[in-house]
């Protein structure tokens, strides 16, 4: 057996270990600090991750690994880390209170627990919490090496101390980078950390038999372990209870499978103008949704609705100011649901199917990353913020693929069916209403995406508008939603075509927005053009972190041109449109969101008196 060095080597190897900040299990479980990620637009085509704090909606998020372990893990590490100090034991303490939770649990079953993809969803929260030297690039690493070590020469002082680290007792960590970073000043709590990863390997050494000690080595452990015997205790009293909480959490779990989310949405608002009737109002709406995995990579979505929340009666029953917390809201709170599910398919395929209600927001990116939260109302105040109107075309039952083409290209197409329950003939899933579509995205930076998009849709007499399958006007002059009142008796063929960008230039500032056309020919009368454009100012972080400011300038869905023999005149200026909103996120569930839209000339007439709304929205969040 090999013999190693007398005590001064592993007294130096233990003190250093100080200098890798392990973790400080006092800052990193009480400071202050809150968690807000901000969606990254090469993120999952479908939904954003279940960590995002943007829209319950969002929270269905990507199907890769959300069985019930994983939000235990993840509950647990938010509840511990939120408003914590930003430092290394955030990533460190995720990770050995997951090993360990892991190494107890006992279960084989691969479909009810997944080590490695636990560990991994626990590597990504503990890293949201670390300091963005960290967050940026990654997880600590074991080294073998001192060589690995980007900022360690040979003639430093710790060098040979640091060799045996990595080399004897297994316990060096660097950066992903490879940087050591042995000048940063530590507290007795991180040393008490680094002195217990290092006791813990050279204890295991020598149970194993791979390594030997002498008497004076053990008696400077002993010591070590003493003088830091305080210390050491709370951070073993800090794993400890996160087990006890997992246990908890274990036996009073809603469901192995399932978690649910939601938000309450209560908004007070007023429309002002001079042909304007009308009165303050103050409305809710609720959403539920259940996700549920059955394997550990799928993901079936139960979603609930239900609400009060009508919308205004604007100049000529033009749809240009409904507020997102209004959509399909006034339901007199009678229940509304949908189903969904997503699996993928092998590693480029993703595939989603709906049974109902469905829109082609949720079925692929609309490349507004900060904005959309599918009228959740936790971003803009109106839908027409949220994304280009002609994803509004279609609703239903539906079906996508997308196909990761490459890292930075990504291919989907749609087909949605507003009739698919109906067997009634000209009705059902191919022969009714429906809307096809097909997108291509490019991302060549994590900053920065472009779409182009194209559908095709086909509306009975009656039927056309930008309203998901139905004839109420989410978006756009009433002008437009009807085709100057000829869509009653035509059924109509609308060729649309988008380009859609978004371009975060610093952490601080964002860009988005995007242009639509859509050529609708009212079939055995003429064609119709509409147009559509705005550009998006956005603001993350605005005040402090998880705030959201926007500014959105545009025109909603016009009515430009009409090439029908005999038609009545049309008002042809554009619907502009002046947005402006505040989301203040007071904490990880609550937000309120003041806003402001301005319409100098509704219904697509500057003629009309201008048109102001103002809303104060509060957005519970779960």
């Amino acid at each position: 057996m090999k013999k190693l060095p007398g005590h001064t080597l592993l007294v130096q190897a233990i003190i250093l270990t100080a200098d890798l900040a392990i973790f400080n299990p006092v800052t990193a479980l009480g400071g202050g600090m809150e968690l807000a990620p901000q969606p990254n637009i090469s993120d999952s085509p479908n939904l954003a991750p279940l960590s995002s704090p943007q829209t319950p909606l969002a929270q269905i998020a990507s199907p890769q690994k959300d069985n019930f372990v994983n939000a235990i893990a993840r509950d647990l590490l938010k509840r511990q880390l939120d408003n914590a100090e930003p430092n290394v034991g955030a990533i460190i303490i995720g990770k050995e209170f997951c090993n360990r939770a892991i190494h107890s649990s006992g279960v084989q079953d691969s479909e009810t627990i997944d080590s490695q993809a636990v560990r991994a969803e626990c590597d990504r929260i503990a890293e949201l919490y670390g300091i963005p030297a960290i967050a940026n690039t990654g997880p600590l690493e074991q080294i073998n090496s001192v060589f690995e070590l980007s900022d360690v020469k040979p003639t430093d002082w710790a060098y040979s101390a640091l060799q045996g680290l990595a080399e004897r007792y297994g316990c060096l960590l660097a950066y992903p980078d490879g940087s050591y970073r042995g000048d940063r000043a530590i507290t007795r709590y991180e040393f008490a950390a680094g002195l217990e990863v290092c006791i813990n390997a050279i204890q295991g050494q020598i149970e194993s038999g791979s390594i030997d000690t002498t008497s004076a080595d053990l008696e400077q452990l002993a010591r070590l372990q003493e003088e830091f015997a305080l210390e050491l205790a709370t951070v073993r009293a800090q794993l400890d209870g996160l087990e006890l909480q997992v246990a908890e959490l274990e036996t009073n779990q809603f469901s192995t499978t399932t978690k649910l989310t939601g938000s309450v949405t209560m908004a007070l608002s007023h429309a002002l103008g001079e042909d304007i009737d009308a009165e303050p109002v103050f409305q809710e709406r609720v959403r539920l949704i259940f996700n549920t995995s059955f394997t550990g990579t799928d993901l079936f979505v139960t979603f609930i609705q239900f609400g009060n929340a009508g919308a205004f009666d604007l100049t000529g029953d033009t749809g240009e100011g409904l507020l997102s917390s209004q959509v399909f809201g006034d339901s007199a709170n009678d229940v509304g649901a949908a189903f969904a599910y997503i699996v993928p398919l092998g590693e480029k395929f993703v595939f989603t199917l709906v049974s109902n209600g469905s829109a082609l927001s949720f079925l692929l990116p609309t490349i507004n990353p900060f904005i959309d939260d599918l009228d959740t109302g936790t971003t803009s105040v109106s839908t027409f913020a949220q994304h280009n109107p002609i994803y509004r075309f279609g609703g239903g039952a539906s079906f996508s693929i997308d196909y990761k083409m490459s890292d930075s290209l990504l291919l989907s197409a749609g087909y949605l069916g507003a009739e698919a329950a109906s067997p009634v003939p000209g009705a059902g899933l191919f022969n009714g209403d429906y809307s096809t579509i097909g997108q291509i995205r490019w991302t060549p930076t994590d900053e920065l995406a472009l779409g182009i998009t194209y559908l095709n849709s086909y509306f009975g007499a009656g039927n056309f508008a930008y309203g998901f399958g139905t004839t109420i006007s989410l978006t756009g002059t009433d002008v437009a939603n009807t085709l100057n009142g000829l869509r009653d008796d035509h059924p109509v063929i609308a060729n649309s075509y988008g380009i859609e960008s978004s371009w975060q230039i610093n952490p601080k500032f964002a860009l988005s927005g995007w242009l639509g056309f859509t050529n609708a020919r009212l079939i055995g009368l003429g064609d119709a053009d509409l147009w559509t454009y705005a550009v998006s100012f956005i603001f993350p972080d605005l005040g402090k972190v998880g705030n959201l400011g926007g500014i959105v300038l545009g025109a909603q869905p016009t009515l430009r041109g009409l090439d029908v023999p005999g038609s009545q005149s049309l008002p042809r200026d554009w619907a502009y449109h002046v947005e402006g909103f505040y989301k203040f996120q007071a904490n990880d569930n609550i937000s309120i969101t003041p806003g402001f839209i301005w319409l100098p000339a509704p219904n697509q007439d500057k003629n009309n008196s201008d048109v102001f709304i103002g809303t104060l929205r509060t957005t519970f969040s779960f």
